[in-house]
C-alpha cells in the first residue's frame, strides 16, 4: 500500500530550485508595483489636500468680483446704479434684460409704458 510511505518528487534539486527563484523574481516585482502604487496614493493625497486649502481663498491683489450673496471674507460689497436713462428703443435690439448674481440691464419699469424708451442697469459687486 501507498499509506506512510513518502511521496517521491520527479523534480531535480536544480529545477526546484529554477521554480523558486521564479516565484520569488515574480514576489519582488509585485512588491515594487505595491511600493510605487502606494507612493502615487500618497502623492494623490497630498495632492488633495493641497486642493482643500485653497478652497475658498482668493488671489492676492486688489480687484472686484461680481456679488452673488454675501461678499466672501476680506471683500467688501459695492453697489451702484444708472436708472431711467432714454435708448432708442425699448426692444430686445436696445435693451435685453439679464440678471448676473446680484447685478442687471433690464426696462426702467415696464417696457415701454413709460415716455421714452428707458433702462436701468444695476451693477454690486465685491471688491479687495
Amino acid at each position: 500500500t501507498a499509506r506512510g510511505k513518502a511521496v517521491v518528487s520527479t523534480q531535480s534539486t536544480g529545477e526546484k530550485v529554477a521554480a523558486l527563484q521564479s516565484v520569488l523574481t515574480a514576489t519582488n516585482a509585485q512588491q515594487e508595483a505595491l511600493n510605487a502604487l502606494e507612493s502615487t496614493v500618497e502623492e494623490l493625497e497630498r495632492g488633495q489636500q493641497e486642493l482643500k486649502a485653497r478652497v475658498g481663498s482668493w488671489p492676492a491683489g486688489s480687484y472686484c468680483i461680481f456679488a452673488n450673496g454675501e461678499c466672501p471674507a476680506g471683500f467688501t460689497r459695492y453697489s451702484g446704479y444708472i436708472k431711467a436713462f432714454d435708448t432708442y428703443s425699448y426692444n430686445e435690439q436696445y435693451i435685453k434684460a439679464v440678471q448676473f448674481g446680484d447685478s442687471y440691464m433690464r426696462c426702467h419699469g415696464p417696457c415701454g409704458r413709460h415716455q421714452g424708451n428707458d433702462a436701468e442697469f444695476g451693477l454690486t459687486t465685491c471688491c479687495k
